[in-house]
């Protein structure tokens, strides 16, 4: 399962963006509702960004909407920075990533300014990708107000699962000379849990079970997702 980890931020997104694409280190970029200029087709045929400064794009928005002042007392949210980060063992592409990254940001943040850059700079070579959050609601210049964090991540999770993505690796055994297939019949599965799930609904079971899945991918493999103490 992809790993979902949540930044905020408290100044103007240059500096976000300076260490999100300094030397030359971003794979590739996305956005939503920012106008960069196109300098291509990519792989897939995804769109490829000429230079474009994002960050001052939406620090004029916010400054536009009054949305760098202090809230009640406290500096004010400039910015959510999340970083999806898939499972290692999925083998998730660079383009695939960025499907899954920009229809989870249009999921969530479809009246917002956005950028999303990529990055494989860890041990393993892995892609994955840095989503960056104006805090400003485009049509009514209302601060952001951050949806519910855990069904950010369970939604990610699903969207993964559409995709195929979640249950692609082989699960290796200590010992064996080859992965297992992944199945449904690995979990058990309670009968109250296959009522809840018959209903269209999800138990706190299952998320419990998903969080420890996540952990435990995480654990196998020692990737670094993303430097904590940044500094702008």
């Amino acid at each position: 399962m992809a790993n979902l980890k949540a930044i905020t931020g408290h100044t103007s997104a240059r500096g976000v963006m300076r260490y999100l694409e300094r030397g030359g280190r971003a794979l590739a970029r996305d956005f939503l509702n920012l106008a960069p200029p196109v300098a291509g087709e990519g792989p897939g045929g995804l769109p490829e960004h000429g230079p474009y400064d994002w960050a001052a794009a939406m620090d004029a928005t916010r400054a536009a909407a009054g949305n760098d002042l202090p809230w009640r007392g406290r500096a004010a949210r400039t910015w959510k920075h999340y970083v999806i980060s898939p499972d290692p063992r999925n083998g998730v592409s660079l383009d695939e990533l960025r499907e899954l990254a920009t229809a989870w940001a249009r999921r969530w943040f479809p009246d917002c300014e956005v950028a999303v850059v990529y990055h494989d700079d860890n041990a393993g070579r892995i892609p994955h990708a840095h989503v960056v959050v104006n805090n400003t609601v485009l049509s009514t210049g209302r601060r952001l107000q951050v949806p519910d964090p855990l069904e950010l991540n369970r939604s990610l999770q699903r969207m993964e699962a559409e995709r195929g993505f979640a249950h692609r690796y082989s699960n290796e055994r200590a010992g064996s000379g080859r992965g297992r297939p992944r199945t449904a019949q690995r979990v058990h599965v309670r009968r109250a849990e296959r009522e809840i799930a018959a209903r269209g609904g999800r138990s706190w079971v299952a998320d419990i079970r998903g969080r420890v899945e996540a952990a435990r991918a995480v654990s196998r493999r020692e990737v670094c997702l993303v430097k904590p103490d940044f500094r702008f």
